[in-house]
C-alpha cells in the first residue's frame, strides 16, 4: 500500500462560442506571406480578385505592417496615410477612374469566402469599413457588396465593371470623402440560400458612377482615380442574440464576460442600471470589487438585443464555492487500488486532480466530476 497526497484545483469550464461572422479572415490578418508590392490580394487567406484572366494590374493590393514595399506598407505608403481599422492589415482597391483623362481603365473587386453557405430566407447583416486613400483625385458613392455562390466573374479582365451584377448591399451615406476616419457601410439582405462568397467594389461603369473631385494634396497629383481602403468585413445572421455569457465568479481577480472578440459584433457594455459605457466589443474583461451585474447591448442593422451576466465576488482561495469554504477528504490512505474523494460543499464544476506518493512521484493527473459530493479514481 502507498501513502498519497492529493492536490485539487478548479478547472475552468467556460462555454465555447461558435463563430458568428461568416466571413473567413474578415480583417485580412491571416496571410501566406508578407506583400512585396501592389496587386497581391491573394496573399491574404480566403481572399482574391474575381478576374479569371489573371490580369495583375486589376488585382486589389494587400496592405500589411509587415510589407516589404512602400506601395503596400502601413500606416504610410505612396497612396495613403492610414492605419488598419483593426489589427495590422487592410486592402487598397481602385473603384473609379476618369475615362476622359486616363487610359487606366481598371476596376478592382475583392472576393472573400464565407465559412459556410447562407441559409435560405434568412436575413443577414453585412458590414465593412471604407476609407478614401489620399492619392485619390475623386470620391464616389456607389460602393457595394454582392453575395453569391461564387459564380461572379468579370471574365474580360479589368476593362469593364461587373455591371450585370446588382449588389444587395449598397452605400447610402453619400459621397465617401473621409481620408482620416473609417466609415462603416452596413445593410441587410435576405439570402436565397447557398451563398458562399462576398464581393466588394463599384458595380457601375465610369460613365454612370457619381463622383466628385477631391482638393489637391501631396498624394493625389497622379492618376485621376478613386482608391479606397477596405477592412473588417462581416456577414452575421440578424437573429443572432446578444450574449453576455454565463454567470461566473471571481476571487480578487478579473473575469472575461461575453463572447470572444469577433469582427462585426461591436457591442457596448455597462453596469446594469447605468447608462455609462464601460467597454466595447463582443466580450470584455472586468474586475469588480463586489458582486456586480453587467448588460451588453448589440445592434445588427438596427436590430437591438441585450443580455445580462452576474459576476459574484467570493473570498479568495481555490477552496471557496458559492462563498463557502470547500473541504476535500480522501480515503483510504494509504491506498492500494481505488482512492475515494469527497467534498464538503456540492460543486458541479469539474476539478483537476493530481495525486502523488509520499516520495513525490506523481501517480495520477486528470479531471474529475463530483456526483453527490463524491468521486473515485484508480491509482493501482
Amino acid at each position: 500500500m502507498r501513502t498519497v497526497l492529493v492536490l485539487i484545483c478548479s478547472l475552468y469550464t467556460g462555454l465555447i462560442h461558435a463563430q458568428q461572422n461568416f466571413v473567413l479572415n474578415p480583417s485580412f490578418e491571416e496571410y501566406y506571406q508578407c506583400p512585396t508590392g501592389i496587386g497581391q490580394i491573394k496573399q491574404a487567406k480566403f481572399w482574391t480578385g474575381f478576374d479569371t484572366t489573371g490580369v495583375l494590374d486589376c488585382w486589389p493590393t494587400y496592405c500589411n505592417t509587415c510589407a516589404t514595399s512602400f506601395n503596400c506598407s502601413i500606416p504610410k505608403s505612396g497612396y495613403y496615410y492610414q492605419s488598419a481599422h483593426s489589427g495590422y492589415a487592410m486592402i487598397l482597391n481602385q473603384l473609379y477612374f476618369d475615362s476622359s483623362a486616363t487610359n487606366i481603365a481598371l476596376l478592382g473587386y475583392i472576393k472573400g469566402k464565407l465559412a459556410k453557405p447562407l441559409a435560405k430566407n434568412t436575413p443577414y447583416c453585412v458590414s465593412f469599413y471604407i476609407n478614401l486613400a489620399e492619392s485619390s483625385r475623386y470620391a464616389i458613392n456607389s460602393i457595394g457588396a454582392y453575395i453569391d455562390n461564387g459564380s461572379i466573374d468579370s471574365v474580360q479582365g479589368c476593362l469593364l465593371p461587373a455591371g450585370k451584377f446588382i449588389p444587395q448591399i449598397q452605400n447610402t451615406s453619400g459621397f465617401l470623402t473621409d481620408t482620416a476616419n473609417w466609415v462603416k457601410i452596413e445593410s441587410s439582405f435576405v439570402a436565397k440560400g447557398g451563398e458562399r462568397y462576398i464581393t466588394i467594389g463599384n458595380f457601375l461603369d465610369a460613365a454612370h458612377t457619381p463622383h466628385i473631385k477631391i482638393p489637391d494634396n501631396d498624394f493625389n497629383n497622379g492618376s485621376p482615380v478613386a482608391g479606397y481602403l477596405i477592412d473588417d468585413v462581416s456577414v452575421i445572421a440578424i437573429d443572432t442574440k446578444a450574449d453576455a455569457g454565463p454567470d461566473t465568479h471571481v476571487a480578487e481577480d478579473s473575469a472575461f464576460i461575453g463572447r470572444p472578440p469577433e469582427v462585426g459584433l461591436e457591442c457596448t457594455w455597462a453596469v446594469l442600471g447605468s447608462s455609462t459605457v464601460m467597454g466595447t466589443g463582443a466580450g470584455i474583461k472586468v474586475k469588480p470589487s463586489t458582486t456586480t451585474s453587467y448588460v451588453v447591448t448589440q445592434i445588427l442593422c438596427g436590430t437591438v438585443t441585450r443580455d445580462t451576466v452576474k459576476v459574484d465576488v467570493w473570498p479568495a482561495g481555490i477552496n471557496s464555492v458559492n462563498g463557502k469554504e470547500q473541504v476535500y477528504s480522501l480515503s483510504p490512505n494509504p491506498v492500494q487500488q481505488k482512492l475515494h474523494l469527497s467534498q464538503q460543499v456540492n460543486d458541479g464544476r469539474a476539478v483537476m486532480v493530481s495525486i502523488y506518493e509520499a516520495t513525490g512521484k506523481q501517480v495520477y493527473a486528470g479531471s474529475l466530476q463530483f456526483a453527490d459530493n463524491k468521486a473515485g479514481v484508480n491509482v493501482g
